[in-house]
């Protein structure tokens, strides 16, 4: 996915190749990096307070199933904001 549109019609443009394991955590600590879950169909964001937990339960995830993944991609929109989207796959 090149770009990216939200349910509030900002478009984001896409950074980069996908993320995952530290690089991915890294990036979604950063507090000025927004971050968005997407699992079947649904995005929610992640707020800043909840990444650690977020991030600890998606390991606990992935090491309980090799079936399950956590990958992130990074956009941009106009206005110079982060977005990372975290697509979880299981």
């Amino acid at each position: 996915m090149r770009e990216y549109v939200d349910v509030d019609g900002t478009r984001w443009h896409r950074r980069g190749g996908v993320m995952e394991g530290k690089a991915l955590e890294r990036r979604m600590r950063r507090p000025e990096v927004i971050v968005r879950h997407h699992y079947l169909g649904t995005v929610v964001e992640v707020p800043v307070e909840d990444r650690a937990r977020f991030w600890s339960a998606a390991g606990e995830k992935m090491a309980a199933s090799k079936y399950s993944g956590f990958y992130g991609v990074e956009f941009k929109d106009d206005a110079g904001r982060h977005l990372v989207l975290i697509d979880e796959s299981c």
